[in-house]
């Protein structure tokens, strides 16, 4: 409901949430960003590395539940300068969470490309639940552009 005027005085209008989960922060994130240029190929590569999270927010563990939480993205996008159709991104991902004996550990790989007909994706996954893989696949899609 929205109130306005003099009925808005005779409602609580007070934020309300549960309070904050504790949690213990192991180690500290970090976010790194790059950008390099090849002068001999002519090929600029931008990187963006986030450790401990997507914005850097760290590696911690929900402490009255006992859960570790890591997540860790890269993305790398490089490019001739005079070749668009060159363009390669690729984003690299792994994200474990878990506790003591029930720790989960995925690894994604992902590689966009193209050619004046066809988008490219590439791409493997691996999961592995206490070290013991669980789940791997490879996938390679192929779509028109249809113009784009």
């Amino acid at each position: 409901p929205v109130f306005s005027g003099k009925d808005s005085n005779k409602v609580n209008l007070e934020a309300q949430s549960a309070p904050l989960t504790p949690l213990t922060l192991l180690k500290e994130g970090r976010v790194d960003r790059s950008i390099t240029y090849d002068i001999l190929s002519d090929t600029y590569a931008c990187i963006t590395d986030g450790v401990g999270g997507v914005f850097g927010e760290g590696i911690y563990r929900f402490d009255e539940i006992d859960v570790l939480v890591e997540h860790n993205l890269k993305r790398e996008l490089v490019l001739q300068n005079e070749d668009p159709l060159s363009a390669k991104h690729t984003i690299t991902q792994k994200m474990k969470i878990g506790r003591e004996n029930c720790m989960m550990d995925a690894d994604i790989i992902l590689t966009q490309t193209s050619d004046k007909e066809y988008f490219y994706i590439k791409g493997k996954m691996q999961v592995k639940e206490n070290e013991k893989l669980v789940f791997d696949k490879n996938y390679n899609y192929k779509t028109l552009r249809k113009s784009l």
